[in-house]
C-alpha cells in the first residue's frame, strides 16, 4: 500500500499550489489594478498574463494531485508468496485490482511511455482453468494483460517494487535474463523482461 508519508508528501505538494494560486492571484489582481487606473505599460500587463497562467497551472496541478492522493489511499502492490495482488485507481472512479500466480504468468512486459513508470502482466492463454484474475470495481474481465502503473509511490520505490518482482520471475522462469536488469530506471522501452518457456 502507498504510505501515509507518501500521501503526505502530495498533500504538501498540493499546499504549495494552493500558495501559488494565491500568490499569482494577489499579482494579477495589482498588475490589473493599476492597469485599470491608467498605469498602462508592457511589464505590467506582461505580469498580469504570467500571473493569470500561473494561476491556471496550480489549479491543473492541484486538480492532479487530488486524483493521485484519492487514489494513493486506496491502491497497494503485494508480492506474495505465490502471486502479483495490484488494487490501482482506475478512470472515472473506478478500481482495477487483479491476483496473479506466477506459475501462470506467461511474461512481463516493461511499458513503452518513456517517463512514466509502468509494466505489463501476461497471463498464459490456456484451456484449463485459471486461479489468476482481474478485476474492474467487482465485475471479473476476461482478458490476459494487466497493466501495473506507478500512481501514488514514488518512481524509486515503484521501481524497487518491479525488481523484486523480476528477482521473483527469476527464480521462476529459467531462461529469465538478468543482463536487463541494468539499464536505466527512466528509460521504460517496450521489451519482454522474463517469459515462461514454452
Amino acid at each position: 500500500m502507498a504510505s501515509e508519508d507518501d500521501i503526505y508528501r502530495m498533500m504538501d505538494l498540493r499546499d504549495r499550489y494552493l500558495l501559488g494560486i494565491v500568490l499569482c492571484s494577489v499579482a494579477a489582481g495589482i498588475s490589473s489594478y493599476l492597469l485599470v487606473n491608467g498605469m498602462w505599460c508592457w511589464d505590467i500587463l506582461y505580469l498580469s498574463v504570467v500571473s493569470c497562467l500561473g494561476v491556471l497551472l496550480c489549479i491543473w496541478q492541484i486538480w492532479k494531485l487530488n486524483h493521485k492522493i484519492m487514489g494513493a489511499g486506496n491502491c497497494y502492490l503485494e508480492l506474495e508468496q505465490d502471486c502479483l495482488v495490484v488494487c490501482q485507481p482506475e478512470k472515472n472512479g473506478h478500481y482495477e485490482s487483479c491476483r496473479i500466480f506466477y506459475e501462470e504468468m506467461e511474461k512481463i512486459v516493461e511499458g513503452s511511455r518513456r517517463g512514466i513508470p509502468e509494466f505489463y502482466v501476461v497471463i498464459k492463454a490456456t484451456e484449463n482453468e485459471r486461479e489468476s484474475f482481474i478485476l474492474l470495481d467487482d465485475d471479473e474481465q476476461d482478458r490476459l494483460i494487466f497493466c501495473v502503473r506507478s500512481l501514488g509511490y514514488e518512481n524509486r520505490r515503484f521501481i524497487e517494487f518491479y525488481r523484486k518482482l523480476l528477482h521473483f520471475g527469476k527464480q521462476i522462469f529459467p531462461d529469465f535474463d538478468q543482463g536487463i536488469l541494468g539499464h536505466s530506471q527512466h528509460d521504460f522501452s517496450l521489451k519482454v523482461i522474463c517469459q515462461n518457456p514454452k
